[in-house]
């Protein structure tokens, strides 16, 4: 099973890399300091093998993610996104306000991030 899921992780970077639209970049902030008193770190940008483009109906909810928003599709990277996160699209930064895995569970092959317009 591990060896399909690799099979299938590879398949989708490779799939993502050649559609590659602009440059997408995940930025994370890592928090530093104790649990009492925590600080942000200096943030580190990750370049993606993704594409953008308006969320599908499937995902629209009222007041939480809207037809305005931005979807975007990406092959795993060396961390997971959270909504703490941005994502950069083009040089304009975006508030990530939903994370998908693909598949549901196990090892990731791809993540859907949304983003606020």
């Amino acid at each position: 099973m591990s060896e399909l899921l690799d099979r299938g992780r590879a398949l989708a970077s490779r799939m993502l890399k050649r559609e590659k639209q602009g440059v997408i970049d995940y930025i994370h902030t890592p928090l530093t300091g104790t649990i009492y008193n925590p600080t942000k770190g200096t943030p580190v940008s990750y370049p993606l093998d993704a594409v953008a483009k308006g969320v599908e109906f499937q995902y629209i909810k009222e007041g939480y993610i809207s037809a305005s928003d931005v979807q975007v599709t990406s092959a795993v990277f060396d961390v997971k996104p959270t909504q703490s996160g941005k994502v950069s699209i083009d040089g304009r930064e975006k508030q990530i306000i939903a994370v998908q895995q693909i598949p549901a569970a196990g090892v990731p092959v791809a993540w859907v991030i949304f983003c606020k317009s």
